[in-house]
């Protein structure tokens, strides 16, 4: 099935879509376990998982939301795979592909940091010594590797920032000049690995803390590389299956960790299922759906400029927004959801500001689609 001139814009306008669903999927998943769990730390030892979710009624459904991460590794193969396989295997080096990363990445990280180490000083047990060297080994990328807290406490999600990075420089130094046989190799031992280690840890939510960080790499690496097969199949023209509306295919996700959010907390079987198999499958639904409207193209490419921004800072003002609670008088159920807005809001004032989300500045040697001479544009994933 050939893609017609113009087309591909479009596509990744519907794969934005899905980064924007996603990324406020795990705004919610956190605004319900945030105020839990740093309630239980204050008591104490860490809340076990089950009662980190106990009681939360409906709300429930979120606790898988940690699934969508693993979603935004495919996406982040499958992009970058599009717009710089070919550039990466001729002409790009890989150390200036790395510094467009970090350019496109830091920023917005280091924000999340920062905000997070205000977090941190506006809470009950404030260490502003312990707070300054956590802050510096963010701002560097440098994870902390002993106990079983947090690596990156000022700012949780900094985990996955750091296996992008590494999930990047495997793509530029390896990946892209494998051929597709040796490619489909490198997912089946890292899925293999990735399977292994779910069964272990039963379930696919091991990253944040210290002592699961390098477990965590396989749960890149599989979904990434993944994602960078699936992009050439798509260049190529493979299209198995009929277009479903794009509508349907940007919220099959949402509504896929939704309904194993209600099977219990040790379901690893759930787990697997979705990492290993079905939210690729979900991710090629919408890559393959039907186009928008342009104007329906431009909302969805707008809405994947706010994702990564949210992504990047929402925990920390959660985190502010639980510590200010009790002076302000709100329930810090409560005081999570405004949070939440705020960090929306946030996140929509910085994709409005200077270059950020803007593609990165390489121009590559077209490649064709399917025939038709057109090249894949794209807003790279965060």
């Amino acid at each position: 099935m050939a893609i017609a001139p113009g087309h591909a814009p479009q596509r990744l306008a519907v794969l934005d879509g899905l980064r924007m669903v996603a990324a406020l999927a795990v705004l919610a998943h956190h605004a319900v376990a945030q105020p839990r769990q740093i309630l239980g730390s204050a008591h104490g030892n860490p809340l076990p998982w089950a009662d980190v979710w106990a009681g939360t009624g409906a709300l429930h459904m979120l606790m898988r939301g940690y699934l969508f991460v693993d979603l935004f590794f495919l996406l982040s193969g499958f992009v970058l795979a599009l717009r710089f396989d070919r550039a990466l295997g001729t002409n790009l080096a890989a150390w200036r592909f790395m510094g467009m990363r970090v350019r496109r990445l830091w920023p917005l990280a280091a924000l999340g940091t920062v905000l997070g180490g205000a977090a941190a000083l506006a809470g009950p047990a404030a260490d502003a010594g312990t707070t300054a060297r956590l802050l510096l080994m963010a701002l560097l990328f440098v994870p902390q590797w002993r106990g079983n807290g947090n690596c990156y406490p000022l700012n949780s999600p900094q985990w996955s920032l750091t296996l992008e990075f590494f999930a990047n420089a495997v793509h530029a130094l390896l990946l892209c000049r494998l051929s597709n046989q040796a490619l489909l190799v490198v997912v089946a031992i890292s899925g293999l690995v990735l399977a292994i280690m779910i069964g272990f840890n039963a379930g696919v939510g091991f990253g944040p803390s210290a002592d699961s960080l390098l477990m965590a790499v396989p749960r890149t690496l599989y979904p990434y590389a993944l994602g960078c097969w699936m992009a050439r199949q798509w260049q190529a023209g493979h299209r198995p299956w009929h277009a479903l509306p794009w509508p349907l295919t940007v919220l099959l996700p949402l509504a896929l960790v939704l309904a194993v959010g209600l099977l219990p907390p040790t379901a690893a079987y759930a787990d697997s299922l979705c990492a290993l198999v079905l939210l690729p499958l979900l991710l090629w639904l919408a890559a393959t759906a039907t186009l928008p409207t342009p104007g329906a193209g431009a909302v969805l490419r707008a809405l994947g400029t706010v994702s990564f921004p949210l992504y990047a800072v929402h925990v920390p003002i959660l985190h502010l927004a639980v510590m200010l609670a009790p002076a302000t008088g709100w329930h810090v159920a409560s005081a999570s959801w405004a949070g939440a807005a705020a960090a929306l809001a946030l996140a929509v004032v910085l994709a409005r500001g200077p270059g950020s989300a803007r593609p990165m500045p390489h121009k590559q040697k077209p490649r064709a689609v399917a025939g038709t001479g057109s090249v894949p544009g794209a807003t790279p994933a965060g």
